[in-house]
């Protein structure tokens, strides 16, 4: 089975709607696999006939992929989860950690080091890092407030960046070049 995750993109000067960002971008994905793990689950429960399909998933085989910026919230997903409690608590969510343990994780080309690649301007735009952690700062993303740099706020780099979270959950891929 595969399953496609969409999440908000971050804003920009043309387009302000994107709603996605730090922490929001990562709480669609948390929230999707939680969404699938519950419908899985009552798939099972059911035991319909159409549901023997979705029932067969097996959770201890599930692979979380993601490219450039969705390499970064691959790795953030399969993070230890003290940070991911911290981000995610008081979201309306069931719990805090994802139910099941991925059995791997592939970053393609993922931005795993936020700190670095803000720093090295790493994006078309040359601010794209800093407007994913400044969306946490609640301002329109025409401010400078909305694009922090890593020495003015290092506590949202450190909750958003996979590289500062600690050991993955899983076994990972990094795939760069």
């Amino acid at each position: 089975a595969t399953c496609e995750v969409e999440y908000r993109r971050i804003a920009d000067e043309e387009d302000d709607s994107g709603g996605g960002g730090w922490p929001n971008s990562n709480h669609d994905c948390f929230a999707a696999m939680l969404k699938l793990w519950e419908h899985i689950e009552m798939c099972k429960t059911k035991q319909l006939e159409s549901n023997a399909a979705a029932a067969a998933v097996d959770f201890s085989r599930v692979v979380i992929l993601g490219h450039s910026a969705g390499g970064q919230l691959a790795l953030w997903l399969c993070s230890s989860g003290a940070e991911m409690e911290a981000v995610v608590a008081g979201r309306s969510l069931t719990s805090a950690k994802l139910p099941f343990r991925p059995a791997l994780c592939v970053a393609l080309a993922p931005v795993a080091d936020l700190v670095d690649a803000a720093q090295r301007r790493l994006s078309d735009s040359g601010d794209a890092v800093q407007r994913y952690v400044g969306a946490a700062m609640g301002v329109g993303p025409d401010s400078k407030a909305s694009r922090p740099e890593p020495w003015e706020v290092p506590a949202l780099y450190a909750l958003s960046s996979p590289l500062h979270l600690g050991v993955a959950e899983c076994p990972s891929l990094w795939v760069t070049g």
